[in-house]
């Protein structure tokens, strides 16, 4: 009988270390019911503090998780100044690009990629904004679209140039390495996390490390310029960047 008990319970910590360390789970309700009453008290204290009193979906939370997105970035778009020039590494480097096939990812209200088309490129705009997004139709040379980069991905070999500018989504690194034709140029700049930061996200995972943005691509792309550097937002707060420029080796 001890045995028993014995063998029950490690089954059951073996399924709660699961649950603690996975990110992918997806229990229906009645598969939920009819688990162990150990696990279930560890399902409800564990997963994000959320009960499991009735089913989820696993593509419904992800569709109420770009909902919010976008509902933020509407607002901020809306309620906020937007800067309308473009950032000095763009206008320096920008020409460097082979051919005039550009892709702007996160473009916002498109600074960046009306600049791109007064060079003579042609720009694919990604925005989860609805508002940015709509606010960039019908300008000649741009194609806006309206995306959630948890789902999209970038096609290959496609853009000469490739600019990214203030957001980070770790998941598209390889990505973007592949949409670059051999030889495309990648621009990229955004901010480093840092204790003297000025302003801090409400996740660290927001910001990249130390180094992480040269260490990434710098197997993959030929470094014309990366720096880590101190600079201002617009609100005056001051914030660690990294910024590299670099071009796809063949």
């Amino acid at each position: 009988m001890t045995n028993i008990i014995f063998f029950r319970k490690a089954i059951c910590l073996i399924l709660i270390i699961c649950i603690c360390y996975t990110n992918a789970f997806a229990f229906s309700y009645s598969e939920f019911s009819q688990l162990p009453d150990e696990v279930k008290n560890a399902i409800n204290k564990k997963t994000l503090g959320q009960k499991f009193n009735a089913p989820i979906s696993s593509s419904r939370s992800h569709d109420n998780q770009a909902q919010a997105d976008k509902e933020k970035w509407n607002k901020k778009y809306q309620n906020n100044p937007i800067p309308d020039r473009p950032i000095k590494l763009i206008t320096d480097f920008a020409e460097l690009a082979p051919g005039k096939q550009a892709l702007d990812i996160a473009c916002g209200m498109g600074r960046h990629s009306k600049y791109l088309t007064s060079l003579g490129f042609k720009v694919d705009a990604l925005d989860v904004s609805s508002l940015a997004i709509a606010s960039l139709q019908n300008i000649p040379n741009i194609n806006a679209k309206e995306v959630d980069f948890d789902n999209y991905t970038l096609p290959k070999d496609q853009y000469d140039l490739i600019i990214c500018t203030f957001f980070l989504k770790r998941e598209l690194f390889p990505q973007i390495i592949e949409a670059l034709k051999m030889g495309g140029i990648l621009i990229y700049e955004t901010f480093v996390y840092h204790p003297d930061n000025g302003q801090v996200p409400s996740e660290r995972s927001y910001l990249l490390e130390e180094g992480e943005l040269e260490n990434t691509f710098k197997d993959n792309l030929e470094l014309i310029e990366s720096r880590e550097y101190w600079d201002e937002t617009m609100k005056g707060f001051k914030m660690k960047k990294a910024s590299i420029v670099g071009k796809k080796k063949k």
